[in-house]
């Protein structure tokens, strides 16, 4: 029967006659040293990231919990660049689509493909500022005959 303490005793030795050889011992323990470096580097740089990320997100979810008991009165063209923005976030094709923003009143129009529509007009309902919406787009089921609506980069929904 043998006991752990043998075996933990081979393996103890075993390392270090791996890190004490006089021929490889040095560079091996250079290597080891230089690898332990590594990864304190790494964890305090994913730490620092971390930090960041979450103060960020914590401004963001603040400026977003101010903006809900804030009346915005914002005037049409800062609107017009929310609606921008927004619509370069869902739509795969946004260049096509034309924007109008008057007294709040949002007006679309131009081309959009059929599968994008539905989420388009719902992600641009709830832009802050927009009182209503006119959809005058329109929808076509493949861009096969409408330039602008060919290439692009499809958006997650």
């Amino acid at each position: 029967m043998r006991r752990p303490g043998f075996v933990l005793g081979a393996i103890t030795g075993a390392a270090l006659m791996y890190l004490l050889d006089p021929a490889f011992g040095r560079r091996r323990r250079a290597v080891a040293r230089d690898k332990v470096r590594h990864v304190r580097r790494e964890a305090a740089a994913n730490a620092e990231k971390s930090g960041r990320d979450l103060g960020n997100r914590a401004r963001g979810f603040l400026a977003e919990l101010g903006g809900l008991f804030r009346s915005d009165e914002a005037g049409d063209e800062v609107i017009a660049e929310r609606v921008r923005a927004r619509l370069g976030q869902v739509c795969s094709h946004p260049h096509a689509v034309e924007t109008r923003v008057s007294g709040g009143s949002v007006h679309v129009g131009g081309n959009i493909l059929g599968a994008e529509h539905a989420r388009v007009i719902a992600a641009l309902r709830v832009v802050r500022g927009v009182r209503s919406l006119s959809d005058e787009l329109q929808v076509h089921a493949a861009a096969t005959s409408v330039p602008e609506l060919q290439g692009g980069e499809r958006r997650p929904s």
